[in-house]
Parts: structure tokens; C-alpha cells; sequence
């Protein structure tokens, strides 16, 4: 069989778009925090009082969630991460903490924001509001009213 340049022009052609599009390819592999929970610290304004003991008391539950945060402050730092939903504009917490019961709704704005095409769309939060019954929650500080994936922590909780 005897090759034709012509044909042999085309396979080289093909040969060279099939190199440089696997060469242009990106990694797919995701390196953000793709996090984007509520980070809270918990604080207990009286300094007589044991802050472990009390920190360590507390779950955290949601009525569309199947399961319930059991918080225990294992590094010391008395911080953790609750999820919004980026559906609704506001979501809805339980505190409970040595029987009594504290109903936390944070209210929201939600903006998809694309973080790279290997990790994809997140949602992010902005404007938030809260309120709260104020059974076991003393006051609230907010450190940020914006919920990015920086997991830097959003609001302080004194108890």
C-alpha cells in the first residue's frame, strides 16, 4: 500500500489537535475550600463560669436536617460550622443546650459564585439577619455578615 502525502498531512493534522487539546486541558482536581457553612464561635461572657462544661452542652438541630449537631469543643477553640440552605433566604436553628431550647433563624441573600471549573458552583451568603428567643443565648456579634468559602468565623455567640 502506498501512501498519499495528502492523507498522511491529514492524520499528522488530526494527530496534532488531539496533542494540544489533551495538553490544554485543565487539572480537575478542586484546590478551594468549597465550605460555605455559617462559622460560629461560642463565648461565655462570665469568666467564673467553666467555658468547657458549658460550650460542651450544646446540640444543634434543624427541622428539615435528620440528624443533630452534638457539638463538643475537642480543640478548644469553641468554633464550628452550620450549613445554610442555599434554596430558601432564611434558615432555621435549635440550640439546645441543658434542657432549654434557643430558635436562632438567619435570614439571607444567596449568589451562586463559580469557583473554577473543577469545583464548581458554591453558594454564597450576604446580608444576613438574625434573630433569636434569647432563652440560653446572652448577646450575638457579628464578625461578618457575608458566608464565603474562607471559613474565617461569621458570629460570635456569648452565653
Amino acid at each position: 500500500m502506498h501512501w498519499k502525502p495528502n492523507k498522511m498531512r491529514k492524520y499528522l493534522w488530526v494527530f496534532g489537535v488531539m496533542l494540544l487539546l489533551s495538553l490544554s486541558c485543565e487539572d480537575e482536581r478542586c484546590s478551594f475550600s468549597t465550605n460555605t457553612d455559617l462559622q460560629l464561635g461560642l463565648y461565655v461572657g462570665d469568666e467564673s463560669l467553666n467555658v468547657d462544661s458549658i460550650r460542651n452542652l450544646i446540640a444543634v438541630t434543624n427541622a428539615s436536617w435528620t440528624d443533630t449537631i452534638w457539638y463538643k469543643n475537642t480543640d478548644g477553640n469553641g468554633k464550628f460550622g452550620i450549613p445554610l440552605s442555599p434554596e430558601r433566604d432564611s434558615s432555621v436553628f435549635i440550640f439546645i443546650r441543658a434542657g432549654e431550647a434557643e430558635k436562632l433563624t438567619v435570614r439571607y441573600d444567596t449568589e451562586l459564585v463559580l469557583l473554577s471549573t473543577a469545583c464548581g458552583f458554591v453558594p454564597f451568603f450576604s446580608n444576613l439577619e438574625l434573630s433569636y428567643t434569647g432563652n440560653n443565648i446572652d448577646s450575638l456579634q457579628w464578625v461578618s455578615r457575608e458566608v464565603t468559602n474562607d471559613e474565617q468565623e461569621d458570629l460570635k455567640i456569648y452565653l
